[in-house]
């Protein structure tokens, strides 16, 4: 089970900052973990992220994403995807807040397959939590 770094409840959409409890050489030692789904509402699955990963991310403004963790898969462009994902994040006052965020498809394959491969580092989900989301 993850070790949370944040006091924050586990929730789809909730980007969660997490300790990688295996790292391996060359390995950050905390990770972002976020539970998402696609649009509508199938194909649950978890994402790690690298500090890295989270500020490349560009934040979209003038569009409404109505549910935190649905993914909005906007149009290929020259081969490459892209879509866009509604988190719940902690600023530095540990208030949270909406953040709107485009998320490429190489990066979402690349942190799928980093989820799968350290299920360690994956937050357990409130049952109650799980059914309701």
């Amino acid at each position: 089970m993850a070790k949370l770094l944040e006091n924050i409840s586990v929730s789809m959409g909730r980007l969660i900052k997490v300790a990688n409890l295996s790292p391996r050489f060359g390995q950050n030692d905390v990770m972002y973990a976020a539970n998402v789904e696609d649009q509508d509402g199938t194909n649950e699955r978890w994402l790690l992220f690298t500090k890295h990963e989270v500020d490349s991310m560009s934040e979209v403004t003038g569009i409404v994403l109505h549910k935190p963790g649905r993914l909005y898969y906007h149009h290929k462009i020259g081969g490459r995807g892209r879509c866009f994902v509604s988190l719940l994040r902690l600023d530095r006052a540990n208030s949270v807040y909406k953040w709107n965020a485009v998320l490429p498809d190489a990066l979402q394959r690349r942190a799928i397959k980093r989820a799968l491969e350290n299920p360690e580092d994956i937050p357990e989900k409130n049952k109650l939590k799980d059914l309701l989301d």
